[in-house]
């Protein structure tokens, strides 16, 4: 139990940002990220999931009925 309850732990305080201190006192520069382009393959993906959770989970998920 204790080592599933660690890394929520660490994230609660903060610990795992740690490793981003060091460059920050070194004086190093980090590498500037890649500029985000969109994609048709993302964007049809997207629209795919959203009909599926409005078509299927939107209306609710019946396990059994009540009478």
């Amino acid at each position: 139990m204790f080592t599933a309850a660690l890394p929520s732990a660490a994230a609660a305080f903060g610990l795992t940002v740690l490793d981003h201190f060091p460059n920050a006192r070194m004086g190093g520069s980090p590498v500037p990220a890649g500029a985000i382009t969109r994609s048709l393959g993302w964007i049809l993906a997207g629209i795919a999931v959203l009909a599926f959770f409005v078509a299927v989970l939107g209306p609710g998920i019946r396990f059994g009925t009540n009478s």
